[in-house]
């Protein structure tokens, strides 16, 4: 009884030893370990774009705020001011021709400017100011002809609603404008407009302008990414 207990006694020893030596081989391991590198992403380019309409308005690319198409930039001759499209659209008549050039600049300086495209899209609305396609606008205020879009510089769109999506085929750096190349130049009204039979008035209607960018750079389907801009703004 005293041998096997002797000899139980001598397997726990060895057991005991061999386990202590299993976790001072653990305990030995070589380690090591690096500072923590901290990898900072940042950028001061961002996309500044301006849309002006000065026929219409008066306002140019200097001006650094506008009246949104609304009214006559301010300190001009009166002369100046009855040249406009928007003093001549208060007081149309029909198959007049409303001066009006929208056109965009990328806004953006040398350091912290990018190469843009540019966009822009016209929106119709008719006396109740809902919005119609463009071929019922025509029909119903323009002449038949029509507006005078600048397809050989921009490029339409397909939407799939009523508005008119044009985007400018050159990329636009910064500082670069389309002031020689406005989308269009003048709205034609009908000569056919009548006055309502109640109040003896002509119909009144508006165009609404809204002009977008987004980067070139790496971009390989401009117009693609443009809808998707525009749809996610309006969606």
């Amino acid at each position: 009884m005293i041998k096997k207990n002797k000899k139980r006694l001598k397997f726990l020893i060895v057991f005991s030893l061999v386990v202590t030596l299993g976790i001072g081989v653990t305990l030995a391991l070589l380690k090591d370990i690096t500072e923590t590198k901290k990898n900072t992403f940042s950028s001061n380019k961002k996309i500044a774009l301006l849309l002006r309409e000065p026929s219409w308005d008066g306002y140019e690319f200097t001006d650094k705020s506008t009246t949104n198409g609304q009214s006559a930039k301010p300190g001009l001759t009166e002369e100046e001011r009855n040249k406009l499209g928007v003093e001549k659209a208060a007081r149309y008549v029909p198959g007049e021709d409303i001066p009006k050039n929208p056109q965009v600049k990328n806004n953006g300086d040398a350091d912290s400017g990018i190469p843009v495209y540019a966009a822009i899209k016209v929106q119709f609305m008719d006396e109740t100011d809902t919005q119609v396609t463009y071929q019922q606008f025509m029909s119903r205020y323009l002449d038949s002809a029509g507006i005078s879009f600048d397809t050989a510089h921009w490029e339409e769109i397909e939407t799939q609603n009523a508005d008119k999506l044009f985007i400018y085929r050159d990329i636009l750096q910064p500082g670069e404008d389309t002031a020689e190349h406005p989308l269009f130049t003048e709205v034609p009204i009908s000569l056919e407009l009548l006055p309502d039979g109640k109040t003896g008035l002509l119909p009144g209607f508006n165009i609404t302008i809204t002009a977008y960018a987004i980067q070139s750079d790496y971009v390989e389907d401009p117009k693609g990414e443009m809808l998707k801009f525009i749809n996610g703004i309006t969606e």
